[in-house]
C-alpha cells in the first residue's frame, strides 16, 4: 500500500514538473532562462515530495536539502534580479511612452504651415475662443478655440495677421466673424507686444506697433468651405478694408 502511495506521488510530481517546465518555457523569451530554472527547479519539488519516504531515511539529509534548497534559491534569484529588473523598467518605460504618444495630440500639416509660414518675420501668436449662443434661449452653439499670429515685418515696417481654425463644422460662421473683426483684433494683439528697434546707423528707436496694417488676412481652415461661401467671405473681408487669402488642405 506504501509503495502505491509513492508512485501515486511520484506520477502526480512528474506531471506537475512537466506543466511548469512548459509554462517556464514560454517565459523565457521574456525573463531569461535563469527564471526558468527557477521556476524548473520548483518543479523538482513535487517529484522529491512524491520519494520523501524513501529520502527520509538517509541520515542528515533533511538539513542538507535545506540547505541545498537556500542556496539554489539564493544564486538562482541573485542572477535575475536584475534582468528581470531591466526588463521591468524597459517594459514601464514603453508602455509610459505609448502612453504620453497616444495622448499627446498631433499638429496637422496644414497647422505646421500656419506656425512656419512667413519666417522671415517677427511673429506673436496667441489662442482666442470664438462663442455663438442662441439668442432666445442662451444656449452655447459652439465655442471654437482659434489661433491667431500676427506678423510683422521689420523691413517693410508692416503689420499683417492669419488665422488658424481647427476642424469644425462652424468654420464658415467662425469665418463671418473674423471677418468683422479682425481689425480690433489685430489692435488688440499689438498691445501685448512692446517692441522696439533701430535699424543700422539710425540713432531712432521705432516702436512696431507704429508699423502700417496692410490689410492682408491669411486665413488656414482645416474644414470645408464651398465655392460660394469663399465667395460671400471675399466680399465679407473687403467691406472691412481685408484682403483675404483662404489656405487649406483642400
Amino acid at each position: 500500500m506504501a509503495d502505491r502511495k509513492t508512485t501515486a506521488r511520484a506520477v502526480a510530481g512528474t506531471v506537475i514538473m512537466l506543466a511548469i517546465e512548459l509554462g517556464a518555457a514560454k517565459l523565457s523569451d521574456t525573463y531569461g532562462w535563469g527564471f526558468v530554472a527557477l521556476v524548473g527547479f520548483s518543479g523538482l519539488l513535487p517529484l522529491g515530495w512524491g520519494w520523501w519516504p524513501e529520502i527520509k531515511a538517509v541520515p542528515y539529509i533533511r538539513p542538507a536539502l535545506v540547505a541545498f534548497v537556500s542556496v539554489t534559491a539564493v544564486v538562482i534569484i541573485g542572477l535575475n534580479i536584475r534582468p528581470f529588473h531591466r526588463e521591468y523598467s524597459a517594459l514601464t518605460r514603453k508602455a509610459k511612452a505609448n502612453t504620453q504618444q497616444a495622448s499627446t495630440p498631433h499638429a496637422t500639416p496644414l497647422r505646421h504651415r500656419f506656425d512656419t509660414d512667413f519666417d522671415n518675420t517677427l511673429r506673436h501668436s496667441a489662442d482666442f475662443h470664438i462663442r455663438t449662443t442662441d439668442q432666445r434661449t442662451g444656449t452655447l452653439i459652439f465655442d471654437v478655440t482659434v489661433r491667431r499670429t500676427t506678423y510683422t515685418d521689420l523691413a517693410a515696417h508692416a503689420t499683417f495677421i492669419g488665422f488658424y481654425i481647427p476642424e469644425t463644422p462652424y468654420t464658415f460662421a467662425i469665418c463671418e466673424y473674423l471677418a468683422a473683426q479682425w481689425e480690433s483684433i489685430l489692435t488688440d494683439s499689438r498691445k501685448e507686444e512692446v517692441v522696439q528697434f533701430t535699424d543700422p546707423g539710425d540713432a531712432d528707436w521705432m516702436n512696431v506697433n507704429k508699423f502700417t496694417i496692410t490689410g492682408q488676412v491669411y486665413v488656414y481652415y482645416e474644414d470645408l468651405l464651398t465655392e460660394r461661401q469663399r465667395v460671400t467671405l471675399y466680399d465679407a473681408f473687403k467691406q472691412t478694408g481685408a484682403t483675404v487669402q483662404f489656405r487649406s488642405n483642400h
